[in-house]
């Protein structure tokens, strides 16, 4: 990439960062520019189809992502993208509904069987660099997706064994032999400021737990603080703030010889993903954040509410469903 190609692909991913219709308008002008001093550059043209398709324009950002496949027919990263890109916000039809599901189900079996060909090497590339979308909208089509989530977890779990050089599928971690008066948990989340999935759930989880028996570890997955964030670090025994590598993340949890790791939510964030596919603690859980199965094999529980399933849900997680009385939370109105 260009030094004028590359100064526009960050000003381009500053604007998508900020939010709001005009901004993406620009990133979308910044991103089309910028391919234009670089054409052969297959990272600006995955970048421009993503910033294409946050803006409905589905047939563009499928010729972008075309183009950056045909690029590099080999780089599993822009596949990975046209394979997600085939879900979007809205549809024409229930009929158009059906048809990108069934794409994006036989390119995801397609990009499985290439992942479990593919070479340390040419894995570790997809966790370098500018994040990977997640399938977000995949539960509002409206059916069971436990069997997609299941693939893509192996995804997953086979590219950060390859960016961690740690063995697929991921080994338990030993026993600790340290015995401790309090159960040790380890959150991990990247939205310890004010937003739903902060409020609806983990901060009265927080305010319950009692801190006699527990001892309660944030890792704050962003970079991103306010007020909120301040109220979470008041009911922790310990925050450990962001931004950081993923491999400083990893460190830095394994040394605090977890008994639990719980993240609040997965499907969110490329990076949360890459860390929840790895085995830091001996038992690790999610919650209803996301409220969906992560069909990660490292997440052994998820904890949701008894009022917020049916009676059949458990068939729908690759989890083992832990369903906590009521809604599971204590929700404070906010003023």
């Amino acid at each position: 990439m260009t030094p004028p190609a590359l100064h526009l692909a960050q000003r381009a991913r500053d604007a998508m960062a900020m939010g709001g219709p005009r901004l993406l308008m620009l990133s979308i002008a910044l991103y089309e520019e910028a391919v234009r001093l670089a054409p052969r550059d297959p990272d600006l043209r995955r970048e421009l189809a993503w910033a294409y398709h946050k803006n409905a324009m589905y047939g563009q950002a499928r010729d972008a992502i075309g183009a950056a496949v045909a690029l590099a027919p080999d780089l599993y990263r822009s596949q990975l993208h046209a394979c997600v890109m085939n879900l979007q916000a809205v549809y024409e039809s229930q009929t158009s509904l059906e048809t990108a599901a069934d794409r994006y189900a036989s390119d995801l079996d397609a990009l499985l069987h290439a992942t479990r060909r593919a070479s340390q090497e040419e894995l570790t590339a997809c966790a370098k660099g500018y994040g990977v979308p997640l399938p977000f909208q995949l539960p509002y089509l409206g059916f069971d997706i436990r069997p997609q989530q299941e693939l893509f977890g192996e995804i997953i779990g086979r590219i950060s064994a390859a960016y961690f050089a740690r063995p697929y599928p991921a080994r338990l971690a030993r026993d600790r032999a340290a015995r401790r008066r309090r159960i040790r948990i380890g959150f991990a989340f990247a939205l310890f400021y004010s937003h739903s999935s902060w409020h609806v759930a983990l901060k009265g989880w927080l305010k319950a737990l009692d801190p006699e028996t527990f001892e309660l570890i944030g890792y704050n997955l962003s970079s991103r603080c306010d007020g909120e964030t301040e109220v979470a670090r008041g009911l922790l025994a310990k925050m450990v703030d962001g931004p950081r590598t993923l491999r400083s993340w990893v460190e830095l949890i394994e040394a605090d010889e977890l008994d639990v790791l719980i993240y609040p939510e997965l499907g969110m964030w490329w990076h949360v993903m890459l860390l929840a596919s790895l085995r830091l603690a001996p038992v690790q859980c999610t919650g209803w954040g996301h409220f969906v199965t992560s069909g990660l094999p490292t997440i052994d529980y998820f904890l949701t509410g008894d009022l917020a399933e049916p009676v059949n849900a458990a068939r729908h997680y690759t989890e083992t469903l832990v369903r906590l009385p009521n809604l599971s939370v204590t929700y404070e109105p906010q003023t």
